[in-house]
Order: C-alpha cells, then sequence, then structure tokens
C-alpha cells in the first residue's frame, strides 16, 4: 500500500508483521491463514519488512492490506521501524502478532511507542537444536527474545518440540500455545493428470520412480545429503529419478550440481515452482533431509495431502507429522537415507499407493487447514477477551 492517509481510519483486528513474502513454510502458513480469513469476521492486515514475494500477490488479492517497508535482507532499519511505528498507530490493531524472530522484535518494538497497547503475540517458527548453525544477528535476536517473553501475551508455536525447547531457555509457559500449519486439502490432493504432465514435461520416462525433495537452497536443508543418499539409492535402482525444487535449486546452482554427479542423469533441478501441487502429484516418494532447525515441516504435510508417503530426518514435527505412514531417519546421515529409500521403492505398487492413501488421510484427519484456521481464530478470541 502507498503513504498512510490519516484522514481515512482503518479498522484492523489483527496487524501481522513478517520478514516478507517470499517462499517459505512461515510465509506460506500466513498466506494461507490470510486467504482463508478473508471473508470471515476478523479483519487482517499485514506488514511486510521486505517489498515483493510469490505470495503477496494472493493475499492482496484477496483483499488483505499489505505494507510493504522495503527493508534490504535482514538489515535492520530505523526507517522502516519508524514506518511501522506509523502504521501500527494508524490501524490500531486489537492484536499485533510477528512471525518469526526478526519480525518478532519489530512487532515488540513498535508497541513501545504506541499508547493504546495492542495485544502482542509471537509466532516462532522453528527449534533450537542447529542454535550454534544461525547467522550471528539470528543468535543476538534469539537471546533478545529470551529477555523481552516476559512481556508478549502469546507465543505461538509451531511444534511441541519447539515450545519446550525455548521453554528450557526460560520462555514463559503460561504465555505458550501450539498451533500446528494447516494444509489445504483442495489444492494439495492427488492428481493423475498433472503427475502425468509434469512427468511429461521434464522427460522422466513412463513408469519410472519418482523422489522428489522441496526446499530452498541453504545449508540448513541438507541438499548435499541427501544427492548423496540419491547416488547410492541409484547404484541400486537405476531407473530411479530425483527431483528437487526450491529456490537456488537449478543448474546455475554449481555447488549443488557438483554435489549430483553421483545420481547426474537422473537428477533434475528444477528451481522455485508455483504449481507444487503438481510436482507434488508426479512423485512417488518425498524426502526431507533437513539437519538442523525445522518446526514444521510444510513440504512433508503438504506432499502427504496429494497422497505421497514421506521420508524425513528426526528434525522439528516430522515424527509427529509422519507417524506410521512413512519413514524416519538421523539428520547427517546419506546412509540410513538411502537405506530408507530404498526399502519404500522396493514395495510393491499396491503397498506404496496404501501407503500414500494413509499419509493423505493422517493430514485430512489432523493438519487440515479448517483445523489450523479454527485454532487461530480461538486464540484471537481468548486474547481479546483477556
Amino acid at each position: 500500500m502507498g503513504p498512510i492517509d490519516r484522514r481515512r481510519p482503518m479498522s484492523i483486528d489483527v496487524l501481522h508483521v513478517i520478514n516478507g513474502f517470499h517462499t517459505g513454510g512461515a510465509e506460506r502458513s500466513l498466506a494461507n491463514l490470510l486467504t482463508a480469513s478473508a471473508s470471515g469476521e476478523i479483519r487482517h492486515g499485514v506488514v511486510s519488512l521486505q517489498a515483493g514475494g510469490a505470495y503477496s500477490t494472493a493475499v492482496a488479492s484477496a483483499g488483505i492490506p499489505i505494507w510493504d517497508l522495503g527493508m534490504s535482507g535482514g538489515t535492520p532499519s530505523p526507517l522502516a521501524l519508524l514506518r511501522l511505528v506509523r502504521i501500527v498507530r494508524h490501524v490500531r490493531p486489537k492484536i499485533l502478532q510477528g512471525w518469526m524472530y526478526h519480525s518478532n522484535l519489530a512487532a515488540s518494538l513498535s508497541r513501545l511507542a504506541t499508547t493504546f497497547r495492542p495485544k502482542l503475540a509471537w509466532n516462532i517458527r522453528q527449534t533450537l537444536d542447529g542454535l550454534q548453525q544461525e547467522k550471528p544477528m539470528t543468535r543476538w535476536v534469539i537471546r533478545a527474545h529470551r529477555l523481552t517473553s516476559p512481556a508478549v501475551d502469546a507465543i505461538i508455536y509451531n511444534c511441541e518440540l519447539s515450545r519446550q525447547q525455548h521453554e528450557n531457555q526460560r520462555f514463559p509457559h503460561q504465555r505458550g500455545a501450539v498451533i500446528a500449519n494447516g494444509v489445504d486439502t483442495q489444492v494439495f490432493r492427488p492428481d493423475a493428470a498433472a503427475r502425468e504432465r509434469v512427468r511429461r514435461d521434464l522427460g522422466i520416462p513412463y513408469g519410472a520412480t519418482v523422489v522428489g525433495h522441496a526446499a530452498r537452497y541453504h545449508r540448513m536443508k541438507d541438499h548435499a545429503g541427501f544427492l548423496n543418499a540419491a547416488a547410492r539409492t541409484a547404484r541400486s535402482i537405476p531407473s530411479v529419478h530425483f527431483l528437487l525444487a526450491g529456490p537456488g535449486v537449478d543448474p546455475g546452482n554449481a555447488a549443488l550440481v557438483n554435489c549430483a554427479r553421483g545420481a547426474a542423469d537422473n537428477v533434475h533441478l528444477i528451481g522455485e515452482r508455483h504449481d507444487m501441487p503438481d510436482v507434488f502429484a508426479a512423485t512417488d516418494l518425498v524426502c526431507s533431509s533437513s539437519a538442523w532447525g525445522e518446526g514444521f515441516p510444510n513440504v512433508i504435510a503438504e506432499a502427504m495431502a496429494c497422497g505421497v508417503s514421506c521420508i524425513a530426518t528426526s528434525v522439528g514435527a516430522s515424527d509427529e507429522i509422519i507417524a506410521d505412514t512413512g519413514r524416519l531417519v538421523a539428520p547427517r546421515d546419506p546412509d540410513a537415507l538411502a537405506n530408507a529409500m530404498i526399502g519404500v521403492l522396493q514395495l510393491q505398487e499396491g503397498d506404496r499407493r496404501r501407503l500414500g492413501e494413509r499419509s493423505r488421510q493422517r493430514i485430512l484427519d489432523h493438519y487440515s487447514l479448517d483445523t489450523c484456521l479454527s485454532n487461530y481464530q480461538a486464540l484471537y478470541a481468548r486474547l481479546v477477551d483477556a
């Protein structure tokens, strides 16, 4: 949105603050929440610290007001913070909700500059397994959270492990709540036509088995470990193909291409995609190889909703999501990941299909977008009534 028109007061119940709307789990979760809530009684608005992003168009099209502060990367900007304060004062939300560490702090600082004191909620989206792997600024921001958390009215975690780990770091227990991410199961669903189309477009032979992997290119996601496991799997099952999607996961990434040499003929690096339901539908198995830091991996739940069984490293809520519908392995263990892939791919096609059906049913039963939306609405009602 453009400059604030103080002659036109706005009425917003919940004002969200997020780093940006670029591809990522938190960004997708907020976009899902906003678009699903657009016609409801709760009025939402969002401040994006960075401009643009893959999900901003859908949010704006749903009629949700967005203010872009235009920050670059993770660089703090006093001018951007001042503009955030002006937006909060103009909108006067009942609830001010941050998403992820940096935006949580931005929301907290902006509330300090108001006189009407909206309720303050933080949304924490990761676990602390790999805290020493984070950038120094991120580690500092997390420590600052611990010091300022007593002033927060609610701390929302997307998995129980994240809550436990943060409360072990002296985050207040009485303000914590777990709201798991939700999947739109009308969008993420089995689709035979999409399966054939994506495979045909990528030149994957008819009848080949396909293993998917979807993640932005980052050390935390351990693409190197996955490709190591892929090479070992391909030696046992030469016909298997590997489909890797995500920002930075493309043929222009020399380091990734080098890692893929062990199974180069069968590896497809397709970059950032905006048709992930179709991509998941084209796979027979999806893997998450994260080494640390995951909270609730959307990729796993979305693939399962498409009727695809998953293998994941035991990081974050992966074990809660998958339960008995797939397999779990230790992080940073390519041998274990390869053995798990081989084990699933060697199942009879009917057995693998039944695993996929159970996977989708688990998402329908426990992680639907409707359930997630209801949980947020209940939390907002409690905050306003408190």
